[in-house]
């Protein structure tokens, strides 16, 4: 079944209101099922998400300035899923990052994400399915 593009605004809105203020992990090892949060050694970098998030747009929810920077990442290695959190801390969605656009910027050198390192975002967007 395909939706048209306004439903999958809105059904991505509801999830920019969901998710504005939360959390952003980026974690290492087998996304989970059920959805729930990560456990600290899964946990490669933390990130704030801003309080304003754009509206959707074409049923993609794009995020490209205002994502905190995790100064000291808590663990190594390269990220294969994400966990997004509300304000509140409560589980709002998990996506392997192969289902999800995500941009990274490590320290010169970095090829992956190391323990004690910087690492800053400069891009996340998550798209509605069914066009």
């Amino acid at each position: 079944m395909s939706y048209a593009t306004n439903l999958r605004n809105a059904r991505m809105n509801l999830v920019r209101d969901a998710i504005a203020g939360g959390t952003l992990y980026l974690c290492s090892g087998a996304k989970p099922s059920p959805v729930r949060l990560p456990q600290p050694a899964e946990i490669l970098s933390q990130h704030s998400l801003p309080g304003q998030v754009p509206s959707a747009t074409n049923g993609t929810l794009a995020i490209e300035s205002g994502v905190g920077v995790d100064t000291s990442a808590n663990n190594t290695g390269l990220p294969t899923w994400t966990a997004i959190a509300d304000a509140t801390g409560s589980m709002v969605a998990c996506k392997s990052t192969s289902e999800l656009a995500l941009i990274l910027t490590y320290p010169a050198g970095d090829t992956q994400i190391v323990a004690g390192r910087e690492v800053r975002v400069s891009r996340l967007a998550l798209t509605e399915g069914n066009a």
